[in-house]
């Protein structure tokens, strides 16, 4: 076994200069939302004292494999300022946080950095939203519907399991899962694209868009109307 210490890399080189912030985070508890979703919650070891929080505000975990390191994005879940906690929810669906996770008891620490972000609704407020996305970015649409408040919206969230559809969602209305084929091409089929440009009415959030261009998804033609937002 190796007694090496392991190295961020070039991830870690290239954060340097954009000034983030380094922090170890420790686990307290855990809950098993389905067979492959686990909530962890930890001790925020002063991150959250650190800078203002604001909704989908998110964190990079570094998680060992071998000598390395390798860095992955979540968005702080229930974070509470005054008790220093959070809470991160992870999509088991392969790769080094989906082996981590499962094995995380409390006690144990991970590092974490954060970098400066900010988040404001638009002005103008806009008619409605689309929002797109997987069980991966499940926590960061959670933490934009409860910042819309009362906005029309339409959630397309993206099954690979199917114990994925009773995953906890921030509005029980207007949500529709779509069961994976092909790394999303289920979410972007259809032949109806739509782009959002300039300050058309309808807005469209792909919080995680697979293999397709930035600020564009395929939706049901029925989308391309904001009256059909309800």
């Amino acid at each position: 076994m190796s007694d090496k210490v392991p190295l961020r890399g070039f991830q870690g080189t290239v954060l340097k200069p954009l000034r983030a912030s380094d922090y170890q985070v420790t686990v307290t508890g855990r809950r098993e939302l389905s067979p492959h979703y686990l909530r962890l919650s930890f001790d925020a070891g002063g991150l959250l004292t650190d800078r203002p929080l604001h909704p989908t505000m998110w964190i990079r975990m570094w998680f060992a494999d071998g000598e390395k390191l390798h860095q992955r994005g979540y968005t702080l879940v229930d974070p509470n300022i005054e008790a220093d906690t959070v809470d991160i929810e992870f999509a088991l669906h392969g790769g080094v946080a989906s082996r981590w996770a499962p094995e995380a008891r409390p006690g144990d620490t991970i590092d974490v950095t954060v970098l400066g972000s900010n988040f404001t609704l638009p002005e103008p407020a806009h008619k409605g939203y689309v929002i797109v996305g997987d069980t991966a970015s499940l926590p960061a649409i959670n933490s934009r519907l409860s910042a819309i408040g009362n906005a029309p919206a339409r959630v397309f969230l993206e099954a690979a399991h199917d114990d994925d559809k009773q995953l906890p969602v921030a509005r029980s209305a207007g949500v529709v899962w779509v069961d994976r084929k092909n790394s999303g091409e289920a979410l972007v089929g259809g032949g109806h694209l739509l782009v959002v440009r300039g300050h058309r009415p309808l807005r469209l959030d792909g919080v995680r868009q697979p293999n397709h261009p930035r600020g564009s998804q395929g939706l049901p033609r029925r989308l391309q109307d904001p009256a059909q937002i309800d």
